[in-house]
């Protein structure tokens, strides 16, 4: 269950990476802004990547994850609400805190769900079927975006609803894992 969440929120999480810039210039912001988003987003990734972390070890991985690829739809689907410099600067600090913390996340949950002799291969599996994904994942955005008239609430649904689905399929591995140890603290 770990390759098909790790394929479906890799698929989704780096839209904004790519094209929020384009989207803060087509919507009428300040080109120079736009050229700052990024950096703002991964000051905010440092953040992400260290305290969902923190929080993990203590209410464990799979439940640390599963709040921040929550967190990472949501966001996603908060870019129809962006009008201004300052939604998308507190946009850009939400979202890279969050997909900061399911970057980092991801191999900690894998981990921690594996028999200590299956790691290895487990993350490996995962992750190259990751790679895909991170290889299609903004190509496909791309694509559902058009050129011209650029139609953004297309690839803002996909890179949406994908990351909410592979949220789903987490929590759903998440409920197994607790079940079979006991605890949920998983």
């Amino acid at each position: 269950m770990g390759h098909r969440r790790c394929f479906l929120v890799c698929w989704g999480l780096f839209f904004p990476y790519f094209y929020l810039q384009l989207w803060s210039t087509s919507h009428g912001l300040d080109a120079t802004f736009g050229f700052y988003t990024l950096a703002i987003l991964n000051a905010a990734s440092v953040f992400g990547r260290t305290i969902p972390n923190l929080l993990a070890d203590r209410f464990g991985p799979a439940n640390a994850l599963t709040t921040v690829c929550l967190g990472s739809g949501v966001l996603i689907l908060a870019m129809f609400g962006l009008h201004n410099v300052a939604g998308v600067t507190v946009f850009c600090v939400l979202y890279g805190f969050f997909s900061g913390g399911v970057l980092a996340l991801l191999s900690p949950t894998l981990a921690s769900l594996s028999p200590p002799s299956q790691i290895g291969v487990r993350l490996g599996f995962a992750f190259f079927i990751g790679s895909f994904c991170n290889l299609t994942g903004t190509p496909i955005d791309g694509a559902l975006l058009t050129a011209g008239p650029y139609r953004w609430y297309r690839p803002i649904i996909f890179s949406a609803a994908v990351m909410l689905v592979g949220t789903a399929i987490n929590v759903v591995g998440r409920m197994l894992a607790a079940r079979r140890r006991g605890t949920p603290w998983v």
